[in-house]
């Protein structure tokens, strides 16, 4: 955890010190996060888990329209699941933090209004699983520390739509969607063939400094 906190320091030190020796414009930005669970293997139903997100975005101005936008964000992630077989049910609540950094190319379609694109990584911080499940009757429950469990990085692909008002202040609306298996060792969790992969729709809003 120590090592990701220090990468995302580093970047911010970069973004500040970009801003200061260039036209590189930044920003703060805090949003509302959607998270789920895409689940090929179709065993356990998922659903939307809401968390926020907030951190630093600059902007750096390549050429014409055409913006690149790198940010570092804490990130609040997850779903809720349910699972019913037999005499089985089990519902859970997984909750992963992340401290995520996108780097989005911006392309201003009309004044004020750019479409995104862009990779991001994720770097895990913390991984918990809150869960209750009755087998014929019987209830058990508990909240589990899954980080050894989960995957440490986390690579995907974010889509989305931005919107800069007063000069200074911007809201967007993006789509982050997983590359990166979350639980490598499934069986660890109980789960089989489930290949988990994050999925997040993210409403911010923020204000740039320069």
């Amino acid at each position: 955890m120590k090592k990701y906190i220090l990468i995302a320091c580093a970047v911010l030190m970069s973004f500040a010190s970009q801003a200061q020796s260039s036209n590189m414009g930044i920003g703060i930005k805090v949003g509302y996060n959607s998270s789920s669970m895409k689940n090929s293997g179709d065993i356990i139903t998922t659903s939307g888990k809401s968390g926020i997100s907030f951190g630093l975005m600059g902007l750096i101005p390549i050429s014409g329209n055409l913006a690149f936008q790198p940010e570092v964000l804490y990130s609040q992630q997850g779903a809720e699941q349910e699972y019913s077989s037999g005499g089985f049910s089990y519902k859970g609540t997984m909750s992963m933090d992340y401290i995520n950094v996108p780097l989005m190319l911006t392309y201003t379609v009309f004044k004020g209004v750019a479409i995104q694109a862009g990779p991001q990584i994720g770097f895990l911080m913390s991984a918990k699983n809150d869960y209750e499940d009755n087998y014929l009757g019987y209830q058990d429950g508990d909240e589990l520390d899954i980080k050894d469990l989960s995957n440490d990085l986390d690579i995907g692909l974010n889509l989305g739509l931005g919107y800069t008002f007063m000069e200074k202040y911007y809201v967007d609306a993006r789509y982050n969607m997983s590359f990166s298996e979350l639980f490598p060792d499934q069986e660890g969790l109980g789960f089989e063939q489930a290949d988990f992969k994050n999925r997040v729709f993210q409403i911010s809003v923020g204000y740039r400094f320069k």
